[in-house]
Parts: structure tokens; C-alpha cells; sequence
């Protein structure tokens, strides 16, 4: 092969790696933009404490495992003895590939957010240093922020969660990929999924 063969092989290359570059942004930013507005959405339905927008934004799947008034009492459970939790999303860091199994596709979000802790009543006396232990033992201390004049705790978090819609339409389910709720997606998805989307 001549000098001038490889040049034009290395330049059909560099373009064709460019034009799939291209498509895989454009093909990309329309699902960016619906998973940051359903995020956002799903986020303003939870500080609103609107359980029965936050249980159609899940995956269906999951209330076979969870029913969705049990999933609703544990929200509920959960505000009355606990600090109050207003979650915020910041931005999106990025997607994965999107992944076909059955007559479903999944795809993994990666995005910032926010979380704010109110601590008021009794937590303020009694546990208010055992919960700023528990969350510095949580996350970095770098992403964690006290105000202890207005009872308040500040952290911020990488988080992701797992979409999941019919192979035919754009209509996408989701479930928080963390804590208890990665177990229960062993029980609910493919296991090749849940192996490709895990890492």
C-alpha cells in the first residue's frame, strides 16, 4: 500500500470515527434532555410529598416486590421519624449505552445532586451528633456541610438511577440504583443487564 493510500485510509477513518461521534451526541442529547426533566420532575413530586406522583414515575416491576402502599407508608414512615429530606437535582453527568433484553431496553443516569436533612424536635437534642457521624462516615467530608444555627445538613452526592421502557415506546420507568434497591433489581432485570448496567 502507497503513502498516499494510507493517508486516504487513516482520513476515511478519522471521519467516519468523527461522523459516529456526532450521531451518538445528537442520538444522545434528546434522551438527556427527558431523563433531566423526568428527574426533575420526579424530584419535585418527592419534596412536594406527592407519593402518588413519585409511585407512576417507578418501575412497575419493583411493586411486585415492594406494593405500592407499602412503598408509600415507608415514605411516610420515614418523614414522621426521621430529618426531613428535600432532595435536588443538580445536572446530568452522563448515560450508558442504552441495553435491549426482551421487550424492554434500560439504561443507566448519572447525575449531582443535593441533599438537604432539616433536623427539628427531638432529633436536635438526642441525635443530631450520632446523624453528623453517620453521614460523615457516609460521604466524603468534603461533600458534607453543617449548619448547626439552623439545624440543617447539606451533602452533595453522584447518584444514579436505572430507566427502563418497551422496546416500541419512549414512556420511562425508574428506580434509584443504591442501597437496598440494587438487591431488589437482581430480582426484577435480566441478570446480563443488571451486570452490564452495574459497572
Amino acid at each position: 500500500m502507497n503513502e498516499f493510500s494510507k493517508s486516504m485510509k487513516n482520513t476515511i477513518l478519522i471521519l467516519f470515527s468523527l461522523i459516529t461521534i456526532l450521531v451518538s451526541c445528537r442520538s444522545d442529547k434528546p434522551l438527556n434532555k427527558r431523563f433531566q426533566k423526568d428527574i426533575e420532575k420526579y424530584t419535585k413530586a418527592y419534596n412536594s410529598r406527592d407519593w402518588e406522583k413519585v409511585i407512576l414515575m417507578i418501575y412497575p416491576k419493583l411493586f411486585d416486590i415492594l406494593p405500592k402502599q407499602q412503598m408509600i407508608l415507608y415514605f411516610m414512615l420515614s418523614e414522621s421519624i426521621g430529618p426531613r429530606t428535600v432532595p435536588e437535582f443538580d445536572r446530568i453527568d452522563s448515560i450508558s449505552d442504552i441495553i435491549v433484553s426482551g421487550d424492554e431496553k434500560y439504561c443507566r443516569i448519572f447525575y449531582d445532586g443535593i441533599i438537604r436533612y432539616s433536623i427539628t424536635g427531638d432529633l436536635i437534642s438526642k441525635n443530631m451528633d450520632q446523624l453528623k457521624k453517620s453521614y460523615l462516615d457516609k460521604y466524603a467530608a468534603k461533600n458534607v456541610q453543617f449548619n448547626e444555627r439552623r439545624h440543617l445538613i447539606k451533602i452533595h452526592v453522584d447518584k444514579s438511577m436505572i430507566a427502563i421502557s418497551n422496546n416500541n415506546k419512549n414512556d420511562w420507568k425508574y428506580v434509584e440504583y443504591a442501597g437496598n434497591m440494587k438487591e431488589m433489581l437482581l430480582k426484577i432485570i435480566p441478570d446480563e443487564v443488571h451486570q452490564k448496567l452495574g459497572q
